[in-house]
C-alpha cells in the first residue's frame, strides 16, 4: 500500500516533491511502528501484573491442563493424582507393584517449575503465552531402593538357560533340547520405573528382558536328527603319520552342535581338543640314528626318524570336511590323512651303518588286549630275543633259532599255550603273539616265507586288529617261522611294544629294492559253531575271582593270497591256508591265595 501511495504521490506532485513526500511518509511510519510497540509494551506489562500469580495459559502436567490456576489449585490437583498413582511392572501375566519410594513423585519441587514457565523476562513470557507447555513430575530416585528392587526382579524373573546336547547311546540318538537364557534389561527397568513416576501413569510397565536362544524349534531338532543318523552308523578313519585311528559314528555325534547358529556342524572346540588329544600321543621330535654292530651282533639300532607334529589348523579343516562328507553322502567310512609339520634329523640312518640296512621295508602288528600277566612278560622276553636278528643277503631267518629254547630255564613264564587240541598251562604261553608280529612283518617286507603253519584254534589275540588266517604258530622244533632275505642287503628285525596298549609292533629294516607287497582279503568257509564255554583253574589268580581270556570263535577254513611285485613283473605268488577248529570262550578260574 505504502509503495502505491508513494507511486501516487510521485505522478500527482511530480519529481520535484520526491524528496519532500518520502520525508512525510518515513515519519508516519516511525509514529506506527512506535505506537504499536508501546501498545504491546503496556499490554504485557498488564498481563504480567494481573497474572504472577497464575500458571501461563497453556501449559499441563501429567496430561492435565494447569494453565490459569493458582499454586494451591495446582497442589491440589497434583496431590489428587499421587494418591492415586500405584506404580506397577507387568512380566508375562504378572503384575508386580513397585515402592514408591524407588522413584517418589515430588510435589513442591514440580509446582515450583511449573511457576517458573514464563517468568524469566518478557522473551521468556511472550514465548510461553503462544506455546503449549505438557510437563512431567519432578521424582527423587533413591538408587539403593532401585537396586534393590532389580535384584527382586532378577530371582523372579531369571533363566540361567543351558545349551542341549547330543548323543548315541547303543545305536539310538539321545537329544536334550535346550533352555533359553532370560537375562533382566536392568537398564531399561530402571528407566521404566522413573517414566512411570514422572507421568503417574499406573498402568502396569512391560519388563523388559534380554533373550539367547538354546531351545531348537522343531523343525530344527528334525533338521539335527537326519544328520546324526547319517553320520552314527558311518566311521572316520584318521591317519597320523604312521598310525590309523578310528572315530566312531557315535564319538561324531557328541561333537555336533545343539546351537540354532551353527546347526549340525562339528563344535569346533570339541575338535580342537581332540587333535591337541592326538598330538600328546603321536607328536614327536626328530630322532637321529644310532647303529652299534659288535663281533657280527647289533648292539644298539635306532633309526632315523622325522619329527612330527600335526598342524592344527589344516587338521581342524579335514576333520570338519569330513564329517560334513560323512553328512551328505550315502557313505559309511570316510579316510583322511592328517596333516603334518615335519622336521628332519640331524644324522640319517644311511650314516650310521654300511650294511645297507637304511630305510623300514616291512611292519607288522598284533594287540594282545587282556592277556594275563604271565603272556604279557613272555611276549616281552620273546620280542626282546626277536629284536635286533641280523640276517645277510641269502641268509634264513628262523623265529625258533632266534629266541632259543622255550622253558622256565632260559626266562619264560606259565602261561596258557594251546597244546594236544586244548589250552593249558605251560611254559612260554604267548610267544606265538611274536611269531605271528613277525610273519605279518615278513609278508610286508615281499619276503619269501619259507615255513609257516597255523593254530589249530582261531585265536581272538591274533583277530584283534586282522581277519582269520594271518597268524603263525611256533613249537620247537616241529613247527617254526622262516623266511628267506633274498634282498640285496642285511636286513634288521626290530620289536617295539607299547605296553599300556598291548601292542606289538615287528618293523624289517634294510633296502627297498622296488618290490610291493600285496595281500588279498581273507576268504572264510566251512563255518562252525563253537563248543561249550571252557573253565580251567588258575592259581596266579585269587580264588574266587573268574577272568575270561579267550573268546569264542567259530570254526572255519581260512584263505589268502600273497602276490610280490617288482616293476609290474609278479616275481612271487602263494596262497596261505588255515583250518580253524571250533573255539569255545575259555575262562580262568582263580584257585590261588
Amino acid at each position: 500500500r505504502l509503495g502505491f501511495v508513494v507511486f501516487g504521490r510521485i505522478w500527482k506532485f511530480g519529481h520535484d516533491s520526491i524528496i519532500s513526500e518520502m520525508k512525510k511518509i518515513k515519519q508516519e511510519i516511525v509514529n506506527y511502528a512506535m505506537g504499536a510497540v508501546m501498545g504491546v509494551v503496556v499490554l504485557v506489562g498488564i498481563l504480567m501484573v494481573t497474572g504472577r500469580d497464575r500458571v501461563m495459559p497453556g501449559v499441563s502436567v501429567v496430561g492435565i491442563a494447569v494453565g490459569q490456576m493458582s499454586e494451591d489449585e495446582v497442589r491440589g490437583v497434583l496431590r489428587d493424582k499421587v494418591e492415586s498413582y500405584t506404580p506397577k511392572l507387568q512380566y508375562g501375566e504378572a503384575v508386580i507393584e513397585v515402592p514408591r519410594v524407588v522413584s517418589a513423585p515430588q510435589i513442591e519441587a514440580t509446582i515450583e517449575k511449573i511457576m517458573a514457565v514464563g517468568r524469566r523476562n518478557v522473551r521468556d513470557w511472550w514465548r510461553a503465552l503462544f506455546r503449549e507447555h505438557e510437563m512431567e513430575m519432578e521424582v527423587s530416585i533413591d538408587e539403593e531402593e532401585i537396586a534393590n528392587m532389580i535384584d527382586e526382579l532378577k530371582e523372579m524373573i531369571e533363566i540361567e538357560g543351558e545349551e542341549g546336547s547330543i548323543e548315541s547311546v547303543w545305536g539310538e540318538i539321545k537329544l536334550v533340547n535346550g533352555e533359553d537364557e532370560v537375562k533382566l534389561d536392568e537398564g531399561a527397568v530402571r528407566e521404566v520405573m522413573i517414566k512411570s513416576a514422572r507421568s503417574l501413569d499406573s498402568k502396569p510397565q512391560e519388563i523388559r528382558t534380554l533373550r539367547k536362544r538354546n531351545a531348537l524349534t522343531e523343525s530344527e531338532v528334525d533338521e539335527l536328527m537326519e544328520k546324526a543318523k547319517k553320520i552314527v552308523s558311518g566311521e572316520m578313519v584318521i591317519m597320523i603319520d604312521e598310525a590309523r585311528v578310528v572315530m566312531r559314528g557315535s564319538e561324531m555325534v557328541e561333537m555336533l552342535s545343539v546351537n540354532h547358529v551353527d546347526l549340525g556342524q562339528a563344535k569346533r572346540e570339541k575338535l580342537e581338543s581332540k587333535i591337541s588329544e592326538w598330538g600328546e600321543k603321536y607328536n614327536r621330535e626328530p630322532q637321529d640314528a644310532v647303529f652299534q654292530f659288535l663281533n657280527e651282533v647289533v648292539e644298539e639300532f635306532v633309526p632315523a626318524r622325522d619329527g612330527v607334529e600335526i598342524d592344527q589348523e589344516v587338521a581342524l579343516q579335514q576333520l570338519e570336511s569330513k564329517i560334513e562328507e560323512l553328512m551328505e553322502s550315502e557313505e559309511k567310512s570316510v579316510e583322511v590323512t592328517i596333516a603334518l609339520i615335519r622336521t628332519k634329523p640331524l644324522i640319517t640312518t644311511e650314516e650310521v651303518n654300511s650294511l645297507g640296512i637304511v630305510e623300514r621295508i616291512g611292519k607288522g602288528e598284533s594287540y594282545y588286549a587282556h592277556s594275563i600277566p604271565n603272556r604279557v612278560y613272555n611276549v616281552g622276553v620273546a620280542s626282546e630275543r626277536v629284536s635286533g636278528a641280523l640276517v645277510g643277503p641269502g641268509e634264513e631267518f628262523s623265529f625258533n633259532s632266534q629266541v632259543g629254547e622255550i622253558s622256565k630255564a632260559t626266562g619264560y613264564k606259565t602261561a596258557y599255550v594251546i597244546s594236544n587240541g586244548r589250552t593249558e598251562l605251560g611254559d612260554g604261553g604267548g610267544v606265538c603273539q611274536v611269531s605271528t608280529t613277525v610273519f605279518r612283518a615278513a609278508l610286508s617286507a615281499g619276503l619269501p616265507i619259507t615255513e609257516r603253519w597255523a593254530h589249530a584254534y582261531r585265536v581272538g589275540y591274533y583277530e584283534q586288529n586282522s581277519k582269520p588266517g594271518f597268524d603263525a604258530t611256533i613249537y620247537s622244533p616241529s613247527k617254526d617261522l622262516q623266511f628267506l632275505n633274498d634282498t640285496p642287503s642285511h636286513i634288521l628285525v626290530q620289536a617295539v611294544i607299547d605296553e599300556p596298549s598291548r601292542h606289538l609292533v615287528i618293523e624289517i629294516y634294510g633296502t627297498a629294492d622296488g618290490r610291493e607287497a600285496f595281500l588279498s582279503e581273507a576268504r572264510v568257509w566251512g563255518v562252525s559253531p563253537p563248543p561249550p564255554d571252557l573253565y580251567q583253574d588258575d592259581p596266579t589268580l585269587p580264588t574266587g575271582v573268574v577272568k575270561q581270556v579267550d573268546w569264542s570263535a567259530w570254526g572255519a577254513r581260512a584263505a589268502f593270497d600273497y602276490r610280490v611285485e617288482r616293476d609290474g613283473e609278479v616275481i612271487m605268488s602263494k596262497t596261505f591256508s588255515s583250518t580253524f577248529r571250533p573255539w569255545q570262550n575259555v575262562y580262568l578260574r582263580g584257585t590261588g591265595e
